[in-house]
């Protein structure tokens, strides 16, 4: 199946429209994380497009997550802009730490805030921060060693 038949599956499926499809192409699309009703403030064809090429090229999360992670929305409609879609992204976080603070109690309530809030600044560093090694071991013979390329396939900017 290509790219545009994809898509335009996709997209169905986002918007909650039936769609006419074999069984072949339900497997194939099943590694598409797109859930009926996504709504149209992220489902657009653009969009659900760029999800497809990123979940071809190895990425695992949702669509609604990967669109979040991309401040990718409907540019056409209000609320949509980055500034917006980052306060939709501080309020969630906001939220989770509010339930991980009802969880724990009152005694665990700042324990959960810094776990919180540790991994948030855990995962800024790593987008923020990054090293490369320019460290290429030759044994000879044209074979050589790069350690960088070793590392980014463990876990892509680790260092």
């Amino acid at each position: 199946m290509n790219k545009a038949r994809k898509t335009e599956l996709l997209y169905q499926k986002a918007k909650g429209r039936p769609m006419n499809i074999t069984e072949k192409e339900r497997r194939e699309l099943s590694r598409y994380r797109v859930r009926a009703n996504e709504g149209s403030f992220y489902a657009t064809k653009a969009n659900i497009s760029a999800y497809v090429t990123a979940v071809d090229q190895g990425c695992r999360i949702s669509f609604y997550d990967w669109c979040m992670n991309h401040s990718r929305a409907d540019r056409r409609r209000k609320g949509s802009d980055e500034a917006a879609m980052g306060r939709v992204r501080r309020e969630n976080s906001l939220a989770a730490m509010g339930i991980l603070g009802a969880c724990a109690g009152d005694t665990g309530a700042t324990t959960a805030a810094a776990v919180m809030g540790l991994t948030v600044i855990g995962g800024m560093i790593a987008s923020m921060v990054s090293l490369n090694l320019a460290l290429v071991a030759d044994f000879g013979q044209g074979v050589t060693l790069n350690l960088q390329s070793i590392f980014d396939d463990i876990c892509p900017q680790i260092l």
